[in-house]
């Protein structure tokens, strides 16, 4: 049960991270085309 909690915490911190690369990404390729959000 606690290993069950554990990769799902890990799994949680892995998708946030990635989330939060992409997004930021996502806003300087946005950036440098001059679009906002596409």
């Amino acid at each position: 049960f606690m290993g069950a909690i554990g990769s799902g915490t890990g799994i949680l911190l892995a998708v946030t991270i990635i989330y939060q690369y992409f997004e930021t990404f996502e806003k300087e390729k946005a950036s440098e085309l001059g679009l906002f959000g596409f």
